[in-house]
């Protein structure tokens, strides 16, 4: 992309990490008012402020792997990668499976996880398993859920989601996974299963420069 388009990308991730942060600091905020009306109140106020707190927290843990492009070839905690991945997806219903690795993953590999993980979110009203695995031409990721939302399975063509003109800051996940798998040299397999899975292959483009 052109420097006016990776501009314009910029604007649109801040708006998404301005919206993400925007009701769990309120609601801290709505705490402290709620504190300050008396002893009567205060648990009620404490409660909300720590599970906001914790909720804001967990947003930025993981969008900071996402969004972030300081120290890419840093290798992480696979048990901190996971714990975020969990952390971030929190609910009564959604499980991750076992993830089976010989070393420690490299951040440009976790990056490559949590963007597919956001676009996976957002094409299903509700998550409910996850699975990452190394194969033999890169990574795969099955996502299951209740609800899907979009026709992401259906998706073949990077421009498709490079036309800045369609880009929101609620989809701006998509063309920085595009982008990120690119300068990983990944080509992007998707496809969805009859059960309503949602499998995405991370494949090494050997015809690459």
């Amino acid at each position: 992309m052109d420097n006016n388009s990776d501009d314009i990308m910029a604007k649109l991730v801040a708006a998404k990490l301005n919206h993400d942060y925007v009701s769990p600091l309120t609601a801290i905020s709505n705490g402290l008012e709620i504190y300050k009306m008396g002893e009567e109140q205060q648990a009620d106020a404490i409660e909300l402020i720590e599970d906001s707190l914790t909720n804001a927290l967990r947003e930025l843990q993981f969008n900071r792997i996402a969004f972030g492009s300081f120290g890419e070839e840093e290798k992480l905690s696979l048990n901190d990668v996971k714990s975020r991945i969990e952390a971030f997806l929190q609910s009564d219903k959604f499980t991750l499976d076992p993830i089976s690795l010989n070393e420690p993953p490299f951040k440009f590999d976790a990056k490559l996880w949590y963007l597919c993980i956001l676009c996976m979110r957002s094409s299903f009203i509700e998550l409910t398993n996850l699975n990452i695995a190394k194969t033999d031409q890169g990574w795969q990721l099955t996502a299951k859920g209740e609800g899907m939302k979009t026709k992401l399975g259906e998706i073949r063509a990077e421009n498709d989601w490079l036309q800045i003109a369609k880009v929101t800051p609620s989809t701006v996940q998509f063309p920085l996974l595009f982008l990120h798998a690119d300068k990983m040299n990944y080509d992007i397999i998707f496809k969805r299963t009859e059960d309503e899975s949602l499998i995405v292959n991370f494949w090494i483009n050997r015809d690459a420069n």
